[in-house]
């Protein structure tokens, strides 16, 4: 078995960095592949990445802001972020919350890092996106200020990443990529 992850840029559709490899190496590796990857070939291009709800962690939220990326990622209400978590239960739709980094569960993700200005607190845009099925869409950004970024702004931006998910059927049903061909052993 292995898993694959892909960066993919969605305005030039584009790859950018494709991983395939044991299927127990974990998602926050793989991320940290690909905004170091991301990071070398673009330094100066101030990035928004967007992200499918397997991605939200602690980790990958400090690591995107000490990056000084803008990001978009989905999650689902089932959120082990207790601020969050609280934010899903309310009936605002969209909040401006503080996840406070200096608790013992948390320090251990800040320490990770290894950087010399870890921040305490992350400053987080939440919001709640009721989608024509009547399904709720819930997503988590960097991107605060809503006199720039409305919370429609956010569902359009986030929505753009179905041409990654395009991607992926490329990759499954025209490369074929989930078949190992391994050969017979010779006796």
């Amino acid at each position: 078995m292995a898993v694959s992850s892909t960066a993919y840029d969605i305005l030039n559709h584009m790859s950018v960095d494709t991983y395939l490899g044991n299927y127990r190496t974990d998602e926050r590796t793989i991320a940290d592949r690909h905004l170091e990857k991301i990071r070398e070939l673009s330094p100066t291009t101030k990035d928004i990445l967007l992200m499918d709800r397997g991605y939200l962690s602690i980790y990958l939220l400090v690591r995107m802001v000490t990056l000084g990326y803008d990001f978009i990622v989905r999650f689902t209400e089932t959120t082990y972020l207790k601020e969050v978590s609280d934010f899903v239960q309310s009936k605002e739709t969209d909040e401006i919350i503080e996840i406070d980094l200096t608790t013992d569960q948390r320090k251990k993700y800040r320490a990770l890092l290894n950087l010399e200005n870890k921040p305490d607190r992350l400053r987080l845009r939440v919001v709640k996106i009721k989608l024509t099925s009547g399904l709720t869409e819930y997503i988590i950004s960097s991107l605060t200020d809503r006199t720039k970024i409305t919370k429609e702004n956010l569902k359009e931006l986030y929505h753009l990443r179905w041409g990654e998910e395009t991607y992926f059927n490329f990759q499954k049903n025209v490369l074929e990529m989930e078949i190992l061909v391994v050969e017979p052993r010779r006796q």
